[in-house]
C-alpha cells in the first residue's frame, strides 16, 4: 500500500466520526467561511485530487482533512468546501493553472 493510500485511509478513518460536529460548530456558512487563504486553496486542490468521486462522504472527508491540516484556524464544512470547489471550477483557465501550480 502506497503512502498516499495510507494517508487517505487514515484521514477517512480519523475524520468520519467528527464530520457532524464540525458542521455544527461552524454554524453553516457564516462570514468566516468566505475567508480562504492561499494555503486553504492549496489544501482544497490537493484534497479534491486525493479523494476522488466515489469516496464515501467525499465532501465531509475533504472538509475534515482540510480542518486537520489547515493553519488558518477556520473550520470548513462540507457545504463550504463544495461551494468553493464549484467557484474554482468557474475560474478562467489562467487562474485555474495558477491554483494547480501552487497546489503541487
Amino acid at each position: 500500500m502506497s503512502t498516499l493510500e495510507k494517508e487517505k485511509e487514515e484521514a477517512e478513518a480519523r475524520m468520519q466520526p467528527t464530520s457532524k460536529k464540525a458542521e455544527k460548530s461552524t454554524g453553516g456558512g457564516g462570514s468566516r467561511s468566505k475567508n480562504w487563504s492561499e494555503n486553504d486553496l492549496q489544501l482544497l486542490t490537493k484534497a479534491v485530487k486525493v479523494f476522488l468521486a466515489g469516496t464515501n462522504s467525499r465532501w465531509e472527508v475533504i472538509a475534515n482533512n482540510m480542518n486537520f491540516r489547515s493553519t488558518s484556524g477556520v473550520k470548513r464544512t462540507a457545504k463550504d468546501v463544495i461551494g468553493k470547489a464549484k467557484s474554482l471550477q468557474k475560474l478562467d483557465p489562467w487562474q485555474k493553472r495558477r491554483h494547480k501550480q501552487k497546489g503541487f
